[in-house]
């Protein structure tokens, strides 16, 4: 039996750094989900912006309703779009980091990959949709506590969608991930990866890095984590 462990994520991190020839699929990845960013949360912004400013208790309430609604569309786009926008990319890293740490790459056929990924998203969708509405409620009592619980979501997301893939990667059909996918050794990664997100938010950029960690973290797992679901059946 694996023991769980919910510091992959910086593994990750660290493998990505001292492997510079992933760096442009890093950055590919970093592009691609600025595009979403930019699209889900500015686009709404200044869709929602309540117009020249104003002293009054009416235009603060419409700037918080703004803020609000703008993380919530981030956050929403980010769960939503990014895994299955970038799966290809994702994938790749994924399968790199599964033959550095040992293991032995099945990637799946590229239509079958992509779809594999849109059913991934599609059997956590209520979830999703429940965290990013969490996110606008709690952004609306207080913004930076929609900041914390947009980063539970993203953390929470952003782990199964890397764990995933590795394991696709690893050769591991649908049926068996799925129930792998809710079990600890995967779960206990996801405050470490919601801690990342909130801690590179600082550095402007710095969070469009954590898909690419996170496939790497997880590909280093991932002949683990099979062989632990196969030694459990």
């Amino acid at each position: 039996m694996t023991t769980v462990d919910p510091w992959w994520p910086l593994a990750g991190f660290r493998h990505l750094a001292t492997h510079p020839g992933l760096w442009p699929l890093a950055l590919a990845v970093v592009l691609g989900s600025g595009l979403v960013a930019a699209a889900s949360g500015g686009l709404l912004l200044w869709w929602l912006w309540p117009g020249a400013f104003a002293w009054t208790w009416a235009w603060w309430w419409d700037l918080g309703i703004a803020v609000a609604a703008t993380g919530a569309g981030l956050v929403l786009g980010w769960l939503l779009v990014v895994p299955v926008v970038m799966s290809l990319v994702l994938e790749e890293l994924a399968c790199r980091a599964l033959v550095a740490a040992g293991g032995v790459a099945a990637p799946p056929a590229l239509w079958r990959g992509m779809q594999d990924s849109l059913m991934a998203v599609a059997a956590d969708l209520p979830w999703r949709l429940a965290w990013a509405l969490a996110a606008l409620a709690a952004g609306l009592v207080f913004a930076p506590l929609g900041l914390l619980v947009g980063a539970l979501a993203v953390g929470r997301a952003q782990v199964r969608d890397a764990a995933d893939t590795a394991l696709a990667v690893a050769g591991m059909p649908w049926s068996e991930r799925r129930a792998l996918l809710r079990s600890p050794t995967i779960r206990a990664a996801m405050p470490v990866a919601a801690g990342c997100h909130l801690a590179l938010g600082w550095t402007l950029f710095g969070w469009l890095l954590l898909p690419s960690a996170l496939a790497c973290g997880a590909g280093l797992r991932a002949a683990a984590w099979r062989r632990s679901a196969h030694a459990q059946s």
